[in-house]
């Protein structure tokens, strides 16, 4: 081997080794507020902690109560530059209108602008700053199936062991305000895997389960993501499961044998399926529109409805009719070329329903 080939190959793993030990430090663990109410006579004695400061991660709170404010600390643990943002997830509802929250930092530090703000001061070293508010942009989770809006942002230089305080407050003294985000870093704060790492955050934040909030504060768009996604599971689990049996009936019995047998409940799932999956698509679309990629899930779905009032009431039972025991179970080529042309319909109905949605979740 050259000895610049040996030189590249030492470069690339030591690269791939970084990468690997670095990549736990690029995101970090989401915090929830407590939902507790702060004491008036010294509001800064409970702060809650904010814990890696310089990883991207987010903070999730919602402001409540009879006094409406939320106290953040971290201490920074080494100079350097972090971008903090505050989003907020707009909310409606019959009779409310919901307010936005304001990010303000309390910094010992001579590096952001001093504003006149009336709050109480967490010590004679600190002056408070308003987070620089910005025209509001959409920011998505897709791990989360949520869309925010970014309302202010700003890159702090922070200061090694100096403790900063964040403060949440509502915009105008309505009682009700939106949820909010105080994000840090400018990466994503989740990924798939992240799902499942940190499960029990994700299941807080589809449910709306934290901040002493109801565990049954169930959103009703994320209610009906959820019944799209067990109906699209269910369908296409079917799918495979069948093609699975049908690629080998002509060569084995009991492939075949199987596939007969199973009719009676593939037709249940069948039409379990459908039904979550026209009930979620009805509850997510009439909150958001049927404009645009909804519209294009709707005819897919008439062409997959259509498929399945074959598959069901035709080719299945056809199927189920056929004669079988365990060691005969034969599926005429004629009806394992009807039941192939169905299965390539799904396939693609299916593969373009799923692409699309996808990217409707992206982008919502």
């Amino acid at each position: 081997m050259h000895i610049t080939s040996l030189r590249t190959l030492v470069a690339t793993l030591a690269g791939t080794f970084v990468l690997v030990v670095a990549a736990p430090v690029l995101a970090a663990s989401p915090q929830f507020s407590n939902g507790k109410q702060i004491s008036t006579d010294s509001p800064f004695a409970a702060a809650q902690v904010i814990t890696d400061a310089f990883s991207n991660k987010s903070v999730y709170g919602k402001l409540q109560g009879a006094t409406p404010v939320d106290i953040y600390t971290f201490t920074s643990t080494r100079d350097g530059e972090q971008t903090i943002d505050l989003m907020e997830r707009k909310q409606t509802a019959p009779g409310k209108t919901f307010v936005d929250p304001v990010l303000i930092l309390a910094d010992p530090t001579t590096e952001t602008e001093a504003a006149q703000i009336n709050l109480p001061s967490p010590g004679d070293a600190y002056h408070y700053a308003l987070i620089t508010q910005i025209d509001s942009r959409s920011y998505t989770e897709p791990a989360l199936l949520q869309k925010y809006s970014v309302i202010q942002e700003q890159t702090l230089n922070l200061k090694k062991d100096k403790t900063y305080y964040l403060v949440v407050v509502p915009s105008t003294s309505s009682p009700d305000v939106n949820p909010y985000v105080i994000k840090f870093g400018t990466s994503k704060s989740w990924t798939a895997s992240d799902v499942v790492t940190h499960f029990s955050s994700w299941f807080r934040l589809e449910t709306g389960n934290y901040a002493n909030s109801s565990p049954f504060a169930f959103n009703a768009g994320v209610f009906g993501l959820i019944l799209m996604l067990l109906g699209l599971a269910g369908l296409v689990g079917l799918l495979i499961a069948q093609e699975v049996y049908a690629l080998f009936s002509g060569k084995s019995k009991a492939a075949g044998y199987l596939l007969i047998k199973m009719q009676p409940y593939a037709r249940a799932i069948v039409w379990i399926g459908l039904w979550l999956l026209a009930i979620g698509a009805y509850v997510v679309f009439s909150r958001y529109g049927w404009v645009g990629i909804p519209f294009v899930l709707s005819l897919l779905f008439v062409v997959i409805l259509i498929n399945m009032l074959y598959l069901t009431f035709k080719l299945s039972r056809r199927v189920e009719q056929l004669e079988v025991s365990k060691k005969e179970a034969v599926i005429p080529f004629d009806l394992r070329k009807r039941w192939f042309f169905s299965s390539m319909v799904s396939l693609f109905s299916y593969g373009a329903f799923i692409v699309y949605f996808a990217i409707y979740l992206i982008a919502k």
